[in-house]
């Protein structure tokens, strides 16, 4: 007889399905009648004496570190390849912790925590039994409760697949051994964990079914089952998020730069704001007062240090926290920092260099022809805020902002 030590619970993906809410929330923190649906299953592992409880994250991974406060032993695992693969990177992160263990998907709730008694024999999967047709995994058994095949397609006459598996010390070794195979050496990203045992390599388990009921648990995979589930999420609200969602989803890209746009508006009122200090009060004594004889700077149409100095600081500052927000909220990019920071220095450098000498190049141009007053130099500033955008969008979309790619 085995008993469960801990338990591993997946909770790395997007929940796309779930979308729009899921734009803001991880899929297995979303409320289901006020709880999120993740404190269901730590509950129920609570209730069976198991503490040592480790949560795979990756989307939104920041919002989960509450659970580490407010439940005894919870660790988080942080997988760095949720975007690019499939659920196996979740466990493959896992790995040296999944013997004598329960597998869990967080995004479910579960309401009878009687179905994780921690005393078992065999390795195995929950199920329930369906005699009508389903489109779920189905698992067929032998008179022993032997899983002995399964169907991704589903059927009927089966025992549905459930997100909740055990794992004794010598299936937890083998499966460990198996993630590292698949994942390193064969590179088979694309797997649902569950493959591995069900399809990829079915002979080197001992697999059986563990009987519950329907009700037990519930699996929310549509915003029709959250409408169910939980009323305060009416129909007719449910249509609209998910129609807003469907336009998310198929113009991602107009979405990043319409997020960038919004990023570029707030620095833009942060950099006006810096710039009209600077202009018109830190540096109001030197809008009158010419650059030192530099043949250069006349050169550039540049006259006048306190047009100079206003445009290069407020640039500064305002690309500054352009990066900062661009990297974390419009492109959430995880590449090397380091490297990010070094082309955005270079690509800030050119254009602050642009921005100085076309700003101060204007500034000259409307004092000199008796246009020198708040509202024409504000809109100049605009301008020259704006102008780049062609350039700073694609350079930090494509080349400084960059997601890593799986190895």
């Amino acid at each position: 007889m085995s008993r469960i030590e801990r338990a591993v619970i997946m909770a790395a993906g997007k929940g796309e399905r779930l979308q729009p809410i899921t734009l803001e929330t991880p899929k297995p923190l979303v409320k289901v009648n006020g709880t999120p649906m993740i404190e269901s299953v730590i509950e129920a592992l609570h209730n069976n004496g198991i503490y040592e409880i480790y949560i795979v994250v990756g989307y939104l991974k920041e919002q989960f570190e509450y659970l580490k406060e407010k439940y005894e032993g919870i660790v988080l695992i942080d997988n760095p390849y949720y975007e690019n693969c499939n659920n196996i990177s979740s466990l493959y992160v896992a790995r040296k912790c999944i013997n004598n263990a329960f597998i869990l998907d967080g995004d479910q709730i579960i309401f009878n925590s009687g179905i994780l008694n921690p005393e078992f024999e065999y390795s195995g999967y929950n199920g329930v039994l369906s005699k009508e047709e389903t489109n779920e995994w189905l698992m067929e058994v032998d008179e022993n409760n032997r899983i002995i095949s399964c169907s991704r397609t589903g059927g009927s006459n089966g025992w549905k697949l459930y997100s909740v598996s055990r794992w004794n010390e010598r299936d937890g070794k083998v499966l460990k051994e198996l993630l590292e195979l698949e994942f390193e050496k064969n590179k088979k990203h694309s797997l649902f964990w569950d493959d591995i045992v069900m399809f990829c390599h079915p002979d080197k388990f001992d697999l059986r079914v563990y009987k519950m009921n329907e009700e037990d648990v519930s699996e929310i995979d549509s915003f029709d089952e959250l409408c169910i589930m939980d009323s305060s999420y009416n129909t007719a609200s449910c249509e609209e998020k998910n129609n807003s969602g469907s336009f998310i989803q198929k113009h991602k890209e107009i979405w990043k730069f319409i997020k960038f746009s919004f990023t570029g508006a707030s620095t833009a009122i942060l950099e006006m704001v810096v710039f009209a200090f600077l202009q018109y009060v830190v540096f109001k004594s030197l809008n009158t007062v010419p650059v030192t004889d530099n043949a250069v700077l006349k050169f550039l149409g540049i006259e006048y240090k306190g047009y100079m100095w206003s445009y290069f600081l407020s640039a500064v500052v305002g690309y500054t926290a352009s990066y900062i927000m661009n990297r974390k909220l419009t492109f959430k990019a995880d590449s090397n920092i380091v490297v990010s920071t070094i082309l955005y220095i270079i690509m800030v450098v050119l254009t602050i260099t642009f921005n100085t000498w076309f700003g101060a190049f204007l500034g000259t141009w409307i004092k000199n022809n008796g246009y020198d007053n708040f509202a024409v130099v504000m809109l100049t500033k605009l301008l020259v805020m704006v102008v780049p955008t062609v350039w700073t969008y694609p350079l930090q979309r494509f080349v400084i902002h960059r997601k890593k790619k799986a190895d």
